[in-house]
């Protein structure tokens, strides 16, 4: 009964061959930010989706709020172009799952925001107008509205997002205790789940905590008030990387009640993997200095930035996925890459890291051996 007590207010970690055995392409799920209104054409994506096929990555998250519904509907057109390039049956489609709590309407603020998107008649997608609504109501109609864009008649997953935070988020309504209540969005979901409409039940929210962005509070406080069992995972976002584990809370909680945990924003929003922004803003001098040590200690021990933030993002149990974008076939290939060098990312760089203070001294680490 101690051990179990123990267990309960300790992360588990991978052991190194653990680790090694997580450490694959399945396990790697496609972020769907990417293909909303981004520089990326659709023989771009096209290509792309069909490389995570080729690899052996199946399954996709996306959003009604990536692009204003563009994402969900590029993500299905270069999933049914790959599938049709493979000459599989529409049975064989991917498992995708997307979010509810954000609706899309044309910029006349009352016709739904559907599919079709490039129609020349259309209004801009960037004049679309979002509205929040994280009620049983607006969940179901957020999904039919999902299948829509995405051109699937059935998809894996819905997951709540971002309730009370996000940007039309406000102190006098408490979304996330709408979507927790009676005859809010988690209670549909659990109905589709039964109906068999979806497979899996999950929230999609940023446990980072930062100004404008992130509140790990939130998440438990949503895990905790809805009946049990009502989530199958969470997807987590920014505040489980090498330079941010403000998520382990949520992460802990998560292990409690037997929530399988997909962790994104594994590189920070990229600054861990070449790019210049933290948290989706540019980065600040702290973080850029911190990322420029854990690339000394990643060279110190001749392994790759990416593969050593893959390694650690993967060391919790509860995390069964990771989540990364990827808008490019060369994307997709340096991913792959990056996930088969971190079988080789020895357990000592992060006991090496804790002793340099670069992770908190709090933080549970497997041993080395």
């Amino acid at each position: 009964q101690q051990q179990q007590q123990q267990q309960h207010h300790t992360l588990e970690l991978r052991t190194a061959p653990e680790l090694s055995d997580a450490l694959v392409p399945s396990h790697l799920v496609a972020g769907g930010v990417a293909f909303g209104l981004g520089p990326a054409g659709h023989l771009t994506l096209n290509d792309c989706a069909a490389a995570m096929l080729a690899a052996g990555i199946e399954e996709f998250d996306t959003s009604p709020w990536y692009g204003a519904g563009t994402g969900e509907e590029r993500l299905g057109r270069a999933l049914r172009a790959a599938v049709a390039a493979r000459g599989e049956a529409q049975s064989s489609t991917p498992k995708v799952t997307t979010k509810v709590g954000r609706l899309f309407l044309e910029p006349d603020g009352v016709s739904p925001a559907l599919s079709g998107y490039d129609d020349p008649e259309r209004a801009r997608p960037e004049d679309r107008i979002v509205t929040n609504d994280y009620s049983a109501e607006g969940a179901l109609r957020s999904f039919r509205e999902s299948l829509d864009r995405l051109g699937f008649s059935e998809i894996e997953g819905l997951r709540v997002h971002d309730p009370n935070d996000n940007n039309k988020s406000t102190p006098e309504v408490d979304e996330v205790a709408i979507a927790a209540g009676p005859n809010g969005a988690c209670e549909a979901l659990r109905e589709l789940r039964k109906s068999g409409k979806i497979k899996t039940v999950g929230l999609g929210m940023n446990c980072n905590k930062e100004p404008h962005q992130g509140k790990p509070d939130e998440i438990i406080r949503l895990i905790r008030l809805c009946e049990a069992k009502t989530f199958d995972s969470a997807l987590l976002a920014g505040g489980w990387n090498l330079l941010c584990q403000t998520g382990w809370p949520c992460l802990l909680e998560c292990q409690r009640q037997g929530i399988e945990v997909h962790i994104a924003g594994i590189y920070a929003s990229g600054l861990l993997a070449g790019g210049e922004t933290y948290a989706y803003i540019p980065a600040p001098e702290n973080m850029l200095t911190a990322k420029r040590r854990w690339q000394e200690l990643a060279e110190q021990f001749g392994k790759s930035l990416p593969a050593v933030a893959i390694a650690f993002a993967m060391l919790p149990r509860c995390v069964t996925r990771l989540v990364v974008g990827m808008a490019t076939a060369k994307e997709v290939e340096d991913t792959c890459r990056f996930m088969k060098e971190a079988h080789t990312v020895p357990l000592d760089i992060f006991l090496e890291a804790k002793r340099l203070g670069l992770l908190a001294a709090d933080l549970p680490l497997p041993d080395a051996a």
